[in-house]
């Protein structure tokens, strides 16, 4: 009987391991699921968080091409506001070594303008052509007709009464001109 009992005692050791190892493995089942279900959230977050930041570089980007080109369109309308101011500086100084007699003064004041001229080039300033160009209102401004002109070509620019300039395809100052009828 002894021996009976322990065939009996085996067999419900057996049966407890055997539940005991199904219950670990369940178990184990459980949380490898749940280690998936982690692993797939965190996967999730992290290609979450990716476009997040592939986004947020986009708009750095962006951002930064904007604030240098708005940068750049600044300095350019200040440079040009300067030479604006200019201009009739230039002028009035044109207009003083015509009117000077004292030949060291007028040497004195040509060299001034030589260097303004200079800053202007620096620029991109030039001087808009005028006389014998045909009149274009984009960088004249007629403010009379030659009515007295026998010319041929109708339109064309006969007298210049102040320089115009532009800087690159930007107009500063049309041309005061005079135009044939």
């Amino acid at each position: 009987m002894t021996k009976k009992k322990n065939e009996d005692l085996s067999c419900q050791k057996t049966e407890v391991k055997q539940e005991q190892v199904q219950d670990i493995e369940s178990k184990e089942e459980a949380q490898k699921e749940d280690i998936n279900k982690l692993l797939e959230q965190a996967r999730q977050e992290a290609e979450d968080y990716k476009d997040h930041l592939q986004r947020l570089q986009a708009e750095f980007d962006n951002y930064k091409k904007r604030t240098a080109e708005s940068s750049l369109c600044s300095r350019i309308d200040g440079i040009c506001d300067v030479i604006i101011e200019l201009i009739p500086a230039i002028d009035n100084l044109e207009r003083g070594i015509e009117a000077v007699k004292d030949k060291s003064a007028k040497t004195g004041m040509e060299l001034i303008l030589k260097q303004l001229r200079k800053v202007l080039n620096k620029f991109d300033v030039c001087e808009i052509k005028a006389l014998g160009e045909c009149f274009n209102p984009d960088i004249h401004h007629a403010v009379a007709k030659d009515e007295e002109s026998e010319s041929e070509n109708e339109n064309k620019v006969t007298e210049v009464y102040l320089k115009g300039y532009q800087r690159k395809t930007k107009v500063l100052r049309p041309a005061m001109v005079k135009v044939t009828k």
